[in-house]
């Protein structure tokens, strides 16, 4: 999403009536900030909880 955002800010999206890049917003670039946060939010979590799991799995194997 963020990659499109990109795009569509340097280039012209495809098809476009106005043929020139899209401006940028206040708007657009606080979701995108979201979007990043949210992101790596999500990753933290995710490897937060590897670690539990595998910590949890060690401690079955030694019993």
């Amino acid at each position: 999403m963020i990659g499109l955002y990109v795009y569509s800010i340097v280039l012209p999206p495809p098809l476009s009536p106005l043929n020139r890049p899209e401006e940028i917003s206040i708007a657009g670039v606080i979701s995108k900030s979201l979007e990043i946060l949210l992101f790596a939010g999500i990753i933290l979590i995710l490897r937060k909880d590897r670690r539990e799991m595998q910590s949890t799995l060690i401690q079955m194997r030694e019993r």
